[in-house]
């Protein structure tokens, strides 16, 4: 039980103090759906501590009939400002379009522009032979 005490007053001893209650007899004393609560005030520092009780979640496991969700999303904020679609082009889709049609132009290049562009003749497989074992004999 001593053990259960100390925790006791160190959790008290982190909460903004209530001139109404002590801090540590109504931790003792919180039963099913109560807590004690600090919340930050507009300047972001903690607020005197308060006993609250605390609401069970309203939550449902599993997907939701379309008729439910149209109705709680409907006309709230979000739905007046994403709720109807401007423009569907993402950026992904821009970028990739970007990148394949610089592809595509690459390409193009590439198969107009011959890949020997030389302007003198092409000598022989026999020509460039000799050239290497008789030397440069063959004028160019």
């Amino acid at each position: 039980m001593p053990k259960e005490r100390k925790a006791v007053k160190t959790a008290a001893e982190t909460f903004r103090a209530n001139l109404n209650f002590k801090t540590a007899g109504v931790i003792i004393e919180l039963g099913t759906g109560e807590a004690l609560a600090s919340f930050l005030d507009e300047k972001g520092r903690p607020d005197i501590a308060e006993s609250v009780f605390i609401l069970p979640p309203r939550s449902f496991l599993g997907q939701i009939p379309d008729e439910d969700y149209r109705t709680m999303v409907s006309g709230g904020e979000p739905d007046e400002r994403y709720g109807r679609r401007i423009d569907d082009h993402t950026a992904y889709e821009a970028i990739e379009n970007a990148e394949s049609e610089k592809a595509r132009e690459a390409n193009g290049r590439e198969k107009a522009t011959p890949k020997h562009t030389t302007t003198r003749k092409r000598r022989s497989y026999a020509g460039k032979a000799t050239d290497g074992t008789v030397g440069s004999a063959i004028p160019q």
